[in-house]
């Protein structure tokens, strides 16, 4: 098989449809991420859906991942992503994106 990478804009789409139910920006417009996307900050929202997670029995970030990971295969890669890097790792949705581009494998 190839060792392509998933595309930037894919990573950026499949961040933006995953994070969309659990952030206050607009991420989408006519089904594509708003413009400056990349620069929204997720870093405090990810800990704070790990923590209501945590105190009310809650899947909110193993949804999110799970999304995430969906998405990647879709487009025919595959993704190591775990739950401690989704969660501590990524301060905006671009570097979260970046992360998917880098570490996807062609399947």
């Amino acid at each position: 098989m190839s060792n392509q990478q998933i595309s930037p804009d894919d990573a950026l789409l499949i961040v933006c449809k995953a994070l969309n139910p659990f952030v206050d920006a607009k991420l989408l417009v006519g089904g594509k991420p708003v413009p400056g996307a990349a620069e929204i900050q997720i870093g405090k929202t990810m800990k704070t859906l790990l923590s209501h997670d945590q105190q009310n029995n809650e899947h909110a970030v193993d949804f999110l991942l799970h999304d995430i990971v969906k998405g990647v295969q879709e487009k025919g890669f595959s993704l190591a992503l775990g739950k401690g890097e989704l969660v501590n790792d990524f301060d905006t949705i671009g570097e979260l994106a970046d992360e998917i581009v880098n570490s996807s494998i062609s399947e």
